[in-house]
């Protein structure tokens, strides 16, 4: 003889005679044991049939269901769970993932039936970018909208309030991570937004939700090339955006800046004949920028008078996967002996590449690095610790403006700073935050009743050319969301102005500063600083005099 039953979030068969087996399923709910020679329910109803009133199907066995988010999440062992509409608990922490908290104790606005999830596929433990930083952005960004718009945002059905509610999931650097929790937001969540931080995390969350055919509105905060030109598909319900420059923009300013320092090679004592160029590219390592900005920097980029293809033996291209030997790339380029080398990489090369390049060096004239946001890493810092000739090798063309009111960002970064005891960096993903949550409110309530992808992008929209100004940051929030309850608002972010267009899902730079690492005094240690140049986008030419802190 068998019976079946269901407990907590474990289902099994148990045979008289001591044989059990078990099998773990995606809900939990109470109790309901049934003697049992076959299946006992296809469907919710045959369970109602059988006179357990609110009963359901599960496994084919009847079982009790939930009543409460406090039921899901007792039964779930205190991890955050709420009870669907279907009565069945679904697990937001599922292993790897958190919400919010405040002293440990669980945030209860997940338990809102008005709540709106926001999937975060985090990297704080990530060796190629610093996540951690994005992270903390979004949580004290988070933070203050549940404090100060306690319990939520306005705008909702009926005029309710909505609260924000994050789920951060841990990916680090790992991929199977990356496409599992983005299928978890979507599938099983069914959060209307997910943020990501980098390029591998917004290509597995697409093509987790394009499988599931989900209005979803992706934001990737620090993607370094267009990830919707290579990343999104003709048919695609769901839309991508992201708050960095696109890659058309930053190879042409990567281009104009190493063609600028022929000038400075040319100077040097010792020097004559032709530059010699290197381009060197990650390619197939995991999160590394596509081929797309090697070709349009090939596009712009001229020494000794003509284009890269034209200088024939002075020029050079490098490219390498995650398996190549680094020890065999630091030889050929080496023995190359480029006078300088724009890296198309991530993080991972200024720790296991330069150096390697530097001890193998046989030229008598060292390098220039021309590198953007993967050499903007405190790896790069530790590059040119105690070497203070190489450190002036090294220039960054960034993807992120200076900020657009400096007193406002100086006022945050020293809150972020004194809560989390970092420097804060640029307020990319802080900016996102609240770009997102004032999208929710100027695009109203939902026709559906639940919000969308294409829903958010009707609100981004109304975030630009509205009558009245207002900053991201407590300082606003109360004014600024009344505002766009009514219409367009003109909102700006400490670093980005969150004027996105529609065409390319990007912020319109009109510039992109060119950083140095320098000291900001005497004795103090290296640091990325401003230098006082730019590339300016419309005229596609570098203004302002490279003046590097502390040289």
């Amino acid at each position: 003889m068998r019976y079946r039953f269901s407990f907590g979030s474990i289902t099994a068969s148990l045979f008289v005679g001591g044989l059990i087996a078990l099998s773990v399923t995606g809900n939990t709910g109470c109790s309901v044991i049934f003697k049992d020679s076959a299946e006992q329910c296809s469907t919710d109803g045959d369970c109602r049939a059988r006179g357990l009133v609110g009963a359901i199907c599960s496994d084919q066995v009847c079982i009790a269901g939930c009543t409460s988010a406090d039921q899901c999440t007792s039964e779930a062992g205190g991890r955050a769970a709420i009870c669907g509409s279907n009565n069945k608990c679904t697990v937001l922490e599922i292993d790897g993932c958190t919400l919010p908290r405040d002293q440990g104790v669980l945030v209860p606005t997940y338990k809102d039936p008005n709540a709106i999830f926001i999937g975060e596929l985090s990297a704080t433990t990530s060796t190629q970018i610093p996540g951690a930083g994005a992270h903390n952005q979004l949580v004290m960004a988070n933070d203050d909208l549940r404090t100060v718009q306690a319990p939520g945002v306005p705008g909702g059905p009926g005029g309710v309030r909505r609260p924000l509610v994050p789920i951060s999931c841990e990916t680090g650097d790992d991929a199977a991570k990356m496409t599992a929790y983005a299928k978890h937001f979507v599938d099983v969540v069914n959060a209307p937004i997910i943020v990501s931080t980098w390029n591998p995390h917004a290509i597995r969350v697409h093509a987790a939700v394009t499988a599931s055919q989900k209005s979803v509105f992706e934001y990737c905060v620090t993607c370094s090339a267009d990830i919707r030109r290579f990343a999104a598909g003709s048919g695609d319900v769901s839309t991508i955006y992201s708050g960095t420059a696109a890659a058309v923009d930053l190879a042409a300013g990567i281009a104009a800046k190493a063609s600028e320092l022929e000038t400075d090679v040319r100077a040097t004592p010792g020097f004559s004949g032709n530059v010699r160029l290197a381009l060197l590219i990650t390619s197939g390592l995991e999160g590394a920028p596509p081929d797309q900005t090697a070709d349009e920097v090939l596009k712009t980029l001229r020494f000794n008078g003509k284009s890269a293809a034209d200088n024939g033996d002075d020029y050079r291209f490098f490219s390498y996967v995650a398996s190549d030997s680094r020890d065999a790339i630091a030889e050929q380029v080496a023995a190359f002996a480029p006078h300088i080398i724009i890296p198309i990489t991530l993080a991972e090369a200024n720790q296991s590449l330069f150096p390697l390049i530097e001890g193998k060096w046989r030229g008598s004239i060292r390098p220039r690095y021309v590198g953007n946001v993967g050499q903007q890493q405190s790896s790069m810092l530790t590059f040119v610790q105690g070497n203070d000739e190489r450190r002036k090798r090294v220039v960054i063309v960034n993807q992120t403006p200076t900020p657009t009111d400096a007193a406002k960002f100086n006022a945050w970064s020293a809150l972020y700073s004194q809560r989390f005891g970092t420097n804060s960096g640029p307020s990319i993903a802080y900016d996102a935050y609240y770009a997102l949550a004032y999208s929710i409110v100027a695009a109203g309530a939902p026709a559906s009743g639940k919000l969308t992808g294409t829903d958010l992008v009707r609100g981004l929209l109304n975030l630009k050319g509205g009558s009245s100004s207002y900053f991201v940051g407590n300082g606003d929030l109360v004014v600024g969301m009344a505002a766009a309850l009514q219409g367009k608002i003109d909102l700006s972010g400490y670093v980005l102005p969150l004027n996105f267009s529609p065409d390319t899902g990007r912020i319109p730079l009109s510039r992109i500063p060119i950083f140095c690492i320098g000291r900001q005094q005497a004795g103090a240690p290296p640091a990325f600083l401003p230098s006082g140049q730019e590339f300016n986008v419309a005229t596609q030419q570098l203004q302002g005099k490279y003046n590097c802190p502390g040289d």
